[in-house]
């Protein structure tokens, strides 16, 4: 069983598996072997001390309570990271997964610590420069959110969320003539997200090239086709063309969808209201 948990261990650094975030992935199969032996010591125990009944009892309960304590910290995202940051101050990367969780549910005060925290431990931790950009945007601070992420390009740090968030930037501080070629290498370079080419539309309609802003609506609505605001937006770009026929067409379809989500938002707020113990 020893040799079953130190050979398993090794494939594991071997293979490139070990997480030094998340640790109990690590144990499910190494500790199955010892977990066998424990079992049988149990039995075999009991069979000569009668005291150790009390242990076939007791260690399972200590057991479940361990898991029970453990999937507490499962409830959410951000109780899972913060049971982690405790165990692990030090790791850049746990602080960063705190301050994204905190983000992605809106906590921007909480995000902002952990993400100064992270760039303290590790002051080029890329992903946690680019979360900080995300911050900025968030708090509409476009100007330093655009300083930010032209300070990574610099760096030679050239993903495309960098260019794409440069590029959002800009596009937010009504330069989308300059927003353009930022948003065009993120776009060529991960062309698979329906919001980047949404974005990039509406760059070229603000720049005045209505048929590259028609190439993108349709590219992000190919990816992602009930996008009420793109059908809607691609009617206008229609319109300044004067090509009223499809611009009545793109604006009937984004009613539809508009439509049909709110039925949708309608009947669902309809059923709670139906089945809530409280009315």
């Amino acid at each position: 069983a020893f040799l079953w948990a130190f050979l398993i261990f090794i494939s594991f650094y071997a293979l490139g598996m070990d997480d030094p975030v998340v640790s109990e992935p690590r144990f499910y199969l190494p500790g199955l072997g010892i977990h066998l032996i424990l079992a049988i010591g149990l039995v075999e125990l009991g069979i000569r001390h009668p005291i150790a009944g009390w242990l076939r009892v007791g260690v399972p309960a200590l057991f479940m309570m361990l898991t029970f304590s453990r999937g507490q910290d499962y409830r959410s995202e951000i109780s899972l990271w913060q049971e982690t940051a405790q165990n692990s101050p030090h790791k850049p990367r746990v602080h960063y997964e705190l301050g994204r969780a905190y983000l992605q549910a809106g906590f921007t005060e909480q995000a902002e610590q952990e993400l100064v925290t992270t760039l303290q431990l590790n002051a080029k931790y890329v992903p946690a420069l680019i979360k900080m950009g995300e911050l900025h945007i968030h708090r509409k601070e476009y100007a330093q959110a655009l300083q930010s992420y032209q300070e990574l390009i610099r760096q030679n740090i050239k993903l495309p969320a960098v260019y794409f968030n440069a590029g959002l930037a800009l596009l937010e501080m009504r330069q989308p003539e300059d927003a353009v070629p930022y948003l065009e290498k993120a776009v060529t370079r991960q062309p698979g997200i329906a919001y980047w080419h949404l974005t990039l539309a509406r760059a070229y309609h603000k720049s005045r090239l209505p048929r590259k802003a028609l190439k993108h609506y349709r590219a992000s609505l190919q990816i992602l086709p009930e996008q009420p605001a793109a059908h809607n937006e691609m009617g206008l770009v229609f319109w300044d063309l004067k090509s009223f026929y499809f611009a009545d067409a793109s604006f009937q379809k984004a009613y539809q969808l508009d439509k049909q989500r709110s039925e949708e938002r309608r009947v669902g707020k309809e059923c709670r209201s139906r089945w809530s113990p409280y009315h």
